[in-house]
């Protein structure tokens, strides 16, 4: 309904059609963490972004697929990732515009990145207990020794085995 203000109120309906165009079809907007030790303990590591479309799109035909470092980024469709298959990544979480070349319609998958450095060890004092009954055996609260054991380096935690074996595995 189209008006025109005045002092007669007059008016005119045309019917308009409204389509709604599918987004591209993506098997999901949320792809598993990808978690990456860090060796050189500089926070980056060179990952191929491309070597993840196979798991958000099964279809590549007719589709452009961008990777952006932020949501405004993404939004703007400004400084797209220039060199998907050789990203110095740190953690972050990527942002990955899959839009149709024949529609412009675009979805978004989210990818997480979370480079972890190694921790650094220092020397650990050995831990010693008296036993009281007699029976060569004391208990450790072992977790009394994770702040020596992670000297002041956050976002780690300390995990304790019977084994070597068991630890690597």
């Amino acid at each position: 309904r189209a008006t025109i203000d005045g002092p007669a109120t007059c008016f005119d309906v045309m019917p308009i059609t409204i389509n709604i165009i599918p987004a591209p079809s993506v098997i999901t907007h949320q792809l598993d963490d990808i978690i990456i030790c860090d060796d050189d303990q500089d926070g980056f590591t060179i990952i191929d972004l491309n070597s993840l479309i196979p798991e958000f799109v099964s279809d590549t035909g007719d589709i452009t697929i961008s990777f952006y470092t932020g949501p405004y980024n993404l939004a703007n469709q400004i400084n797209p990732i220039s060199e998907p298959s050789n990203y110095n990544a740190n953690t972050k979480t990527l942002y990955i515009r899959v839009e149709s070349n024949i529609t412009g319609c675009y979805t978004i998958v989210r990818q997480k990145i979370i480079i972890n450095t190694l921790p650094e060890f220092t020397e650990i004092s050995d831990y010693n207990n008296c036993e009281i009954d007699g029976n060569q055996t004391a208990e450790f609260l072992l977790k009394t020794k994770d702040s020596e054991i992670l000297n002041g380096q956050t976002d780690k935690k300390v995990l304790y085995f019977s084994t070597e074996e068991d630890a690597a595995n």
